[in-house]
């Protein structure tokens, strides 16, 4: 990858947080904080695990099996506000699911930022290959490649 290629925003990411230096560093920082937010979001993952019970989780992969996240928006707040809106005007997904609508909005209240965003990520995953996790959604969690 030639510097030149990279986008403004990129390269002020990568020369905010890193002790390189400067632009004949970025092919290394592009791996090197790819690698770190893959690391980052796989240990997430593997802690939200039983977070949410099973009903939770097919209720979160039907409200947001065709909504897309922009990171334009708080992770948290995204996954808030829709949780809310579905919850609250369709009574059908309560029932469908069985669910605690406030036990469930407690829960993604509770979240850090990272954590909800880990949560999307895991709902992008479920959806890419349902068939692999729709039977037993503890894959979902482990499922995910370790890079040491």
């Amino acid at each position: 990858m030639i510097n030149s290629d990279l986008n403004e925003k990129v390269k002020c990411c990568l020369t905010d947080f890193h002790n390189g230096n400067g632009p004949e560093d970025f092919p290394s920082l592009m791996e090197d904080y790819v690698l770190t937010y893959h690391k980052l979001l796989y240990r997430t993952i593997t802690k939200l695990d039983n977070y949410f019970d099973s009903n939770e989780l097919y209720c979160l992969f039907d409200i947001f099996n065709a909504i897309k996240y922009s990171p334009k928006m708080s992770a948290n707040r995204f996954l808030l506000l829709e949780t809310t809106d579905v919850l609250e005007n369709e009574q059908l997904m309560i029932e469908k699911w069985k669910v605690d609508k406030k036990v469930l909005i407690d829960k993604i209240n509770k979240l850090s930022e990272f954590q909800a965003f880990a949560m999307i990520m895991i709902i992008y995953k479920f959806w890419r290959d349902t068939d692999r996790y729709k039977d037993d959604l503890s894959l979902i969690f482990k499922d995910t490649v370790e890079i040491v």
